[in-house]
C-alpha cells in the first residue's frame, strides 16, 4: 500500500477556503448597498460601478473553481491560468472597487473590499510559490 504523495499548497487551499466562505457575505453587502447608493452616483459611474461588480463577481468565481481544482490536483495550468486571473483581471478591478472615490463606497463596503483584496494579495502570493 503506497500512499500517494501530495504537493498541494495548504496555506493557499485555506486561504481559497476562507476567500469562499467570505465571497457570499462580500456578495451581499454589495447587493445591498448598490440600491442606496446608485441614485446618487454620475451616469457615468453608474456604468463602471454596474460593469465592475458583474465582471468581478463573474471572474471571482471562475478564478476560484480553478483555484481550487489546480491546488487540489496538482494541475499546473490550472495554478498558472489562477494565478493570471488573479494579477491581469481581478487586482485591477478590486483595487478599482476599493480606492475609486467616485463610486461613494461606505465604511462597511470598504471594510469588505479591503478583506477581499487582502486575500486577493495572500493568494497571488501564495499562487506563486506553488
Amino acid at each position: 500500500d503506497k500512499m500517494g504523495t501530495h504537493f498541494s499548497n495548504l496555506p493557499l487551499q485555506v486561504c481559497l477556503y476562507f476567500n469562499v466562505v467570505f465571497f457570499p457575505f462580500w456578495l451581499a453587502v454589495n447587493f445591498i448597498m448598490i440600491p442606496i447608493k446608485f441614485s446618487k452616483l454620475e451616469i457615468l459611474y453608474q456604468f463602471i460601478l454596474a460593469l465592475s461588480l458583474v465582471a468581478v463577481i463573474i471572474i471571482e468565481g471562475i478564478r476560484l473553481y480553478i483555484g481550487y481544482i489546480g491546488n487540489l490536483k496538482e494541475k499546473i495550468p490550472e495554478i498558472a491560468s489562477f494565478w493570471l486571473i488573479s494579477v491581469l483581471l481581478q487586482t485591477p478591478l478590486q483595487m478599482f472597487l476599493l480606492l475609486s472615490s467616485g463610486i461613494k463606497s461606505s465604511v462597511l463596503e470598504r471594510i469588505m473590499q479591503s478583506i477581499m483584496c487582502i486575500f486577493l494579495i495572500v493568494q497571488i502570493i501564495l499562487g506563486f510559490i506553488a
